[in-house]
């Protein structure tokens, strides 16, 4: 008999340098139990139990984290408060090394997020949402991206998680003002416009026109997020979490999301072209100092703070959680 497709949101850990000759078996063995280990205790501070996955699949230098589509685990999860949670425990684990040890024995991790429908045939799982989330996982220039940071983790979410979570801004995920974000956002904005139909009443539709133009001669005509700094300092402002609209947990989450996607704001401002000199902004050095300080009350994100590229590391210094948004969901090859 046929397996039949179940839909899964997929979560893959892959472990930097498994096959490093400076690793022996017996450390080997460590690192993946250390990389369970840690895992499941993400998994659980995000209330992802065992109730709503499959069981942990082996992959032998990583784990393959099957998700059931229920109320209670929604795809945000992944992004905040799972993600946050697991760089807290990689980096307190990496921290009680000793320095001789650490090159052997700290343990990184390449982190994959999609979702798609799956089969098990009573081997192993299979399908090509997994083909998807391996080759992303497996992806060059996220090899390059760990190698590149000295935080313990690096996240590449696939198109469809990117399309369907990521843009549109939930709470605790900033919107995506690199180049290749704000293209995208484009496209989809006049895909939007040519597709859909008139507004009944002709005031709602010169309001929507007059948005979207808006919008167009903002970000496409005048590039002012290549000019303004204030549209990515906005995006790191938490001032919106001390608002009284949800519990005070659910805030914290957020906040500690929002905070961990900081890097991939100010990487989006570098990649614009927009250089700003902020070692003349002594009030905006501390305040991100402060806030990249802050343990909120759900403790998941007091952290080190390490220095930014292209500006001088003795003036500012910020958290460090690189996020990379490969859009392409299908890469070529087997």
């Amino acid at each position: 008999m046929r397996s039949v497709p179940r839909h899964r949101s997929i979560v893959a850990i892959d472990i930097e340098r498994s096959t490093s000759p400076e690793r022996t078996n017996p450390i080997r063995e460590e690192l993946r139990h250390e990389a369970y280990r840690l895992l499941g205790t993400a998994l659980r501070t995000a209330g992802i139990t065992d109730v709503y996955c499959d069981p942990l699949a082996d992959r032998g230098d990583g784990v393959l984290v099957l998700i059931h589509p229920a109320d209670e685990v929604p795809k945000t999860l992944l992004l905040n408060p799972l993600v946050p949670a697991l760089v807290t425990l990689l980096a307190e684990r990496n921290a009680s090394l000793r320095a001789a040890e650490r090159y052997r024995r700290e343990l990184r991790l390449r982190v994959v997020i999609h979702a798609g429908e799956i089969h098990f045939d009573g081997m192993g799982y299979f399908g090509e949402a997994l083909d998807v989330a391996f080759r992303l996982l497996d992806a060059p220039r996220l090899k390059n991206r760990l190698r590149q940071v000295v935080t313990p983790l690096v996240l590449v979410v696939s198109e469809d998680i990117y399309w369907s979570i990521v843009q549109h801004e939930y709470d605790g995920i900033p919107q995506d003002l690199s180049p290749a974000g704000v293209t995208a956002g484009l496209a989809k904005l006049e895909a939007a416009r040519k597709a859909g139909s008139a507004q009944p009443d002709p005031h709602d539709e010169a309001h929507l026109r007059a948005a979207e133009d808006y919008r167009r001669v903002m970000f496409a005509d005048l590039e002012l997020h290549r000019r303004n700094p204030l549209f990515h300092l906005g995006e790191l402002d938490l001032a919106c979490y001390d608002k009284d609209y949800a519990p005070a947990a659910e805030r914290d989450a957020a906040r500690a999301a929002h905070l961990a996607a900081w890097p991939r704001v100010i990487d989006a401002a570098i990649s614009s072209g927009l250089m700003v000199d902020l070692t003349h902004k002594p009030r905006v050095l501390r305040t991100a100092k402060r806030h990249a300080r802050v343990r909120p009350r759900n403790g998941l994100m007091e952290r080190e703070v390490y220095p930014l590229n292209k500006i001088p590391s003795h003036r500012v210094e910020r958290l460090s959680i690189p996020i990379c948004y490969l859009v392409n969901s299908r890469p070529a090859g087997s």
